[in-house]
């Protein structure tokens, strides 16, 4: 069996005149990484998109918080039953909406707009939310809140994978 890569290597060499480079050349960093400032970035940069599952998880814990208080059942008509599902389940209306959108947005825009973009609607539904003083307008907050929750958190895994320091 012909060595494949010695002969590529002495094409290569012949073409270009010097050796092929690898990837390990470019990365042998020899500081662990929290001593090199770009990676302390980068790394910082990871953990906050890390964050974006995050958003889900505090919302739920923040609408059971608000059904104990009193002014919010008032405000909005002390929901029960199916109108309280239906309050619970908002986000994920907005997620189901935004799903056929997230990977078109992803491609035409990028990732980091769209992300930006996604955590910018979360913010403006939470302060909806916020303001709300009816069950149609807390509803609404909350579809808005699942649509920039949705897409926020389809890209971030992909945006990880993709500026994530290759290690050996």
């Amino acid at each position: 069996m012909r060595n494949s890569n010695a002969t590529l290597d002495k094409h290569y060499t012949s073409l270009f005149g010097s050796d092929p480079v690898t990837v390990n050349d470019y990365i042998s960093e020899e500081r662990p990484w929290y001593k090199v400032p770009h990676l302390r970035r980068l790394s910082w940069c990871i953990f906050i998109l890390t964050l974006t599952a995050t958003n889900n998880g505090y919302d739920g814990s923040m609408l059971n918080g608000l059904q104990a208080l009193d002014i919010w059942q008032e405000d909005l008509g002390f929901p029960a039953g199916q109108k309280l599902g239906a309050l619970a389940n908002g986000t994920l209306f907005g997620n189901i909406a935004a799903i056929p959108f997230a990977p078109f947005f992803c491609d035409r825009f990028g990732r980091r707009p769209v992300i930006f973009f996604g955590s910018t609607l979360t913010i403006v539904g939470a302060v909806l939310q916020g303001l709300s003083n009816s069950y149609g307008f807390f509803l609404g907050s909350r579809i808005v809140l699942g649509f920039g929750v949705c897409l926020a958190t389809i890209p971030s895994p992909t945006l990880i994978s993709e500026i994530a320091y290759p290690t050996t």
